[in-house]
């Protein structure tokens, strides 16, 4: 799990990578229509909620690259942070990144935002 330290009263930016395997069409063996159109939600690991109001993110549409083999693709996202906390934002904010595909969920990345007091 990654961790971010961030401080309170300060502004702060930063990406985290995901990366997944696609699936392949058997015929054309690029990737399929539904794995270039996955989408990415991030929100509180546990419990599953929305994340802090001093949270806004966004994810990047995903770049695709094949694998060393050349027999998988992968694709790449970014989810981007950013905000301003305030004092009383202090604390731990776990956050889990899931997929969300034909109504089920996945979680496919894990991070742990600190929350620190100024001083």
């Amino acid at each position: 799990m990654s961790r971010i330290i961030v401080r309170s009263g300060e502004a702060f930016v930063f990406k985290y990578p995901v990366l997944l395997t696609c699936s392949l069409d058997p015929k054309s063996q690029i990737p399929t229509p539904l794995d270039e159109r996955r989408k990415l939600v991030a929100k509180l690991l546990y419990g599953g909620g929305s994340l802090p109001k001093f949270l806004p993110h966004a994810t990047s549409a995903p770049a695709l690259t094949p694998s060393s083999s050349g027999k998988k693709w992968r694709s790449r996202y970014e989810v981007e942070f950013w905000g301003t906390p305030s004092a009383c934002d202090v604390g731990e904010v776990v956050i889990g990144i899931f997929t969300a595909d034909e109504g089920r969920e996945e979680c496919v990345g894990r991070l742990v935002i600190d929350v620190v007091a100024r001083g």
